[in-house]
């Protein structure tokens, strides 16, 4: 589910193309060029990822993002009681509007999928939380699919518990 920030579908041909052209950001991934290029060292606003046109927020940091829109909320009512310069608040405030546009939009966007694919998509976020917060390790890997020849891959995600529970989750074209 690669969307923009204005949640437009971003076609990159395969999941391994579309890491060839993004580099991990807060709460998911940047397709900004010279940012991509250096690595993600070069971004030309300063990390506002969530004003920026070339961000793609990622669903399974929802529960962050909101998490995000607190502490920015909090750190602008210190900084109005602090007396800082007005443009540092209307900095703050652009910030959490942003942030707030992105909640909407993923969540219009998620409920506006079909029911299956909404869960896949709930599914999978969980399972990647977990897996940053430590209690799932997950596995992927890609093979190519004999039946499509080599234009298409099929992803293999297997999840391997504390307990060394060992499942194999899904099977997804990556076309």
């Amino acid at each position: 589910m690669a969307r923009c920030r204005e949640q437009s579908v971003r076609r990159s041909g395969t999941a391994l193309g579309y890491e060839r052209k993004s580099v991990a950001v807060p709460y998911g991934n940047c397709e900004e060029p010279t940012d991509v290029e250096a690595g993600g060292q070069a971004c030309p606003i300063r990390f506002q990822c969530a004003g920026c046109p070339s961000y793609s927020p990622e669903p399974s940091y929802l529960p962050a993002i909101q998490d995000e829109l607190i502490r920015l909320k909090g750190g602008r009512e210190i900084a109005v009681v602090s007396g800082v310069a007005g443009y540092i608040i209307d900095g703050m405030d652009g910030q959490i509007r942003d942030y707030i546009n992105v909640v909407a939009t993923m969540r219009s966007t998620l409920a506006a999928l079909p029911e299956a694919e909404r869960q896949e998509v709930e599914d999978a976020a969980r399972l990647l939380r977990k897996s940053r917060a430590g209690s799932v390790t997950i596995v992927a890997g890609a093979e190519a699919d004999p039946s499509e020849g080599d234009k298409s891959q099929l992803a293999l995600v297997y999840v391997i518990a504390p307990e060394g529970y060992r499942g194999f989750t899904g099977q997804s074209s990556l076309q």
